[in-house]
Formats: C-alpha cells, structure tokens, sequence
C-alpha cells in the first residue's frame, strides 16, 4: 500500500494555513475506525483540522517519503498519530518538525481527544534539539 499521489494533489488545492493540523494512521475513512498498527501500510491518512474541527481523509495507496513530506507541508500538519512507523519516516517526520505519537490503539476520535487534552506522549520531543 502506498499514498495516493491523485489524493496528494487534492490535498494541495484544500492548503490550510493553521499549523495546528493532526495527521492520524486509520483503518478506516472516519473518527470511528481505529488507530492503524503501521502508518505506512494504513489505509487511510486523516487530517483532523483543529481551526474548524473537522476531517479529511486520503486513501493510502502507494506509500512514498519524498510525496509525503511534501503533503505534510501543504497540510501544515503539526502532529502525527501512528501505532508503529518505520525508522526512515519517524527520521522524515521528525526533520520537518512534526511531533511524532506513536504506540496509539483505539478508535481514531479517542486518540484525538487525548492528544486535544495533552495526556499523548511525543517521542519527537526528546530529538528537538538534534533538528
């Protein structure tokens, strides 16, 4: 599976300026599905926009570090939600300064809730320094 470069363009058009955007690993289209084991064989990527408090969702199709980086900068994502994600993205992620939640289970508007309250731990925090 991978990231689908079509979603990727839609995604371009839709820019939010706020960088206070949430990028959750997802089995599933919606809040109701659950946190994905591995973020880069999930499903599907959902961008939960704080400024209005809604969600978008992008099949995952065709996975790629380089797309992704750059999907991430369009989207203005502040934080990413994955059970597990290889040490190549965690790398990719953390350089463009995205805290970084991994080891989540649950449903998808669980995981945002506590990640909305402070109560998720970024692993990303301890790197910051090294950026």
């Amino acid at each position: 599976m991978g990231f689908n470069k079509l979603n990727f363009i839609k995604g371009f058009f839709k820019e939010d300026k706020s960088k206070d955007n949430l990028l959750v690993a997802a089995t599933g289209n919606d809040l109701k599905n659950s946190v994905a084991v591995q973020f880069e064989t999930c499903r599907y990527f959902l961008v939960v926009r704080k400024s209005s408090r809604k969600y978008e969702y992008f099949s995952n199709t065709q996975f790629e570090e380089n797309a992704m980086r750059e999907f991430i900068r369009q989207q203005n994502i502040k934080a990413v939600i994955a059970g597990t994600m290889d040490i190549g993205t965690f790398q990719m992620l953390n350089s463009a300064r995205v805290d970084i939640f991994t080891g989540v289970t649950g449903r998808v508007e669980d995981a945002v809730k506590t990640y909305k309250k402070g109560r998720l731990v970024s692993y990303s925090r301890y790197y910051k320094n090294r950026r």
